[in-house]
């Protein structure tokens, strides 16, 4: 049996509906890839999925790239309500890949 990751019942209500589509939830320290259309609400989801596991105590890591550095990314979340600037780097930390990807795939690796 595979441990899985479950929503608080007390965030937003489309967590518990992800829940169900996955079969419970996502796989404990399981790496997750979303992938979707410009605009589809990709990165939105995940800082929010971020954020509440950090809310349960859970460490949670995201890659940015190119085309979001961090800095950019940590600023446009200020204006959404699941943004805690307490929570950064302690419980929920940013990778900008895009620094060390213009270096090969040996230092992005390193970094990773």
């Amino acid at each position: 049996m595979v441990a899985r990751f479950h929503a608080d019942p007390s965030n937003a209500r489309w967590f518990r509906f992800l829940d169900r589509i996955l079969g419970g939830g996502l796989p404990v320290r399981s790496v997750n890839v979303i992938a979707g259309e410009p605009g589809a609400g990709k990165t939105l989801f995940c800082l929010q999925m971020l954020f509440a596991l950090a809310r349960q105590g859970k460490k949670a890591l995201y890659f940015t790239t190119l085309s979001e550095p961090s800095l950019k990314l940590i600023q446009y979340m200020q204006q959404f309500s699941f943004f805690d600037e307490g929570l950064l780097e302690r419980s929920v930390v940013f990778a900008d890949l895009g620094s060390v990807i213009r270096k090969g795939a040996e230092a992005t690796l390193n970094e990773i």
